[in-house]
Order: structure tokens, then sequence, then C-alpha cells
């Protein structure tokens, strides 16, 4: 079977542009994500900024995608915004429903709790709906 599109035969050339092909797509998934979080919250750039004692530069690379966020500044932001990050790690075929692999969501006055599985005897995590959901 030959490639769709030019997106495909990249990505099928080589493990190494695949792999390019995920890093972009996460920055770009993180740094949408955050834009709808700000958007929700109503809240500007100088605003979030000054929130986490930051230029609005540096605001404006990570919503850009420009910045490479280490996981305490990404857990920083959505503080910021009242919200926590929830990454799931997701099958590839699962991409290709459109499904991505990070959400920020808002926080709520009390955590989820843990289910434990009769079946695993350990904690799991509660269930996440797919996509880029952002809780109100």
């Amino acid at each position: 079977m030959t490639p769709r599109s030019d997106y495909e035969a990249f990505e099928s050339s080589s493990p190494e542009n695949r792999r390019l092909l995920r890093q972009e797509e996460l920055i770009i998934d993180v740094a949408e994500t955050l834009w709808r979080a700000l958007e929700r919250e109503g809240t500007t750039r100088a605003a979030l900024a000054g929130r986490l004692d930051k230029s609005p530069g540096f605001v404006t690379q990570i919503l850009s995608g420009d910045r490479n966020l280490t996981l305490r500044t990404l857990a920083d932001v959505a503080d910021a915004l009242d919200s926590t990050v929830r990454i799931r790690i997701c099958p590839n075929f699962e991409r290709s429903l459109g499904i991505t692999s990070l959400s920020v969501v808002q926080a709520t006055a009390r955590p989820p709790q843990l289910a434990f599985s009769p079946e695993e005897k350990r904690p799991s995590a509660p269930p996440v709906t797919p996509g880029l959901a952002m809780a109100s």
C-alpha cells in the first residue's frame, strides 16, 4: 500500500522521522491545550506571566510551542490556571481516531479517588475521557 499523504510518507520513511513527528505532535497538543485552558479561564497572557513570575515573552513561547517545557513548568502553568495536567499514552491506532494524549483539567474541590481493581491488586486511575478534555 502506498502512503496517502506527504505526512504519511515522511512518517513511514524511518523510525527517526516517526519519532520526530510524535515529538512535534506532542508540542502542538500541549500548546493548543494550554491555549484552551487560558481561554477557558478568561486569563490574558500578561496575567498568566504575572502568576508565574515570568515575562510575557516566556508565556508567548510556551503558547506557540517554541519553548521546550519541562514537566515541572507544565505543572506550574496548569496550576497558575487553577488546573492540573493529566497525561495518557495512547496506542498508535487511536491517533487515527483523533484521540490525543494530553488534557488540562480544571481543579475541583476534591481530587478524584483512586479505585482498586480486584484483578490487579493495585491502584488504578479513574477512567479518562479520550481527547483534549477541558472539564469546567
